[in-house]
């Protein structure tokens, strides 16, 4: 969608210069990834996410569920439902992944600001 925008699939660690560290708990791992997913969507935006976009963001439901976040969970799964009805329908609503997204924003700002730490 970008051209001036390289895709980058190395690890993230690879790209951030070394800066990458190993997680202390999956709860730490389970945000990073939420807002390394949350990241690419501001970037590329809701309609430009490719097909396997849905199934990223069901990987995050389950590692979120597996850890106990009940809300979270949802939250992402619900989201993630909105992105695969989009391959399913001529003509897809954005507005509703589009306020879901937002509050997955919140979430992981609210997240960050608890933690008192930068996500990266």
């Amino acid at each position: 969608m970008h051209p001036w925008i390289d895709q980058w699939d190395g690890p993230l660690a690879d790209f951030a210069g070394g800066r990458g560290e190993a997680s202390s708990s999956p709860a730490d791992q389970i945000h990073r990834e939420q807002v390394r997913l949350l990241s690419d969507l501001c970037v590329i935006g809701l309609r430009g996410l490719r097909g396997d976009a849905a199934a990223a963001w069901r990987e995050l439901a389950q590692q979120a569920g597996a850890v106990g976040f009940v809300q979270l969970t949802a939250a992402i799964g619900q989201f993630a439902e909105s992105l695969a009805r989009r391959a399913e329908v001529s003509r897809w609503d954005v507005n509703e992944a589009a306020a879901q997204a937002t509050d997955l924003l919140v979430l992981s700002r609210m997240t960050q600001d608890l933690q008192g730490s930068d996500p990266s």
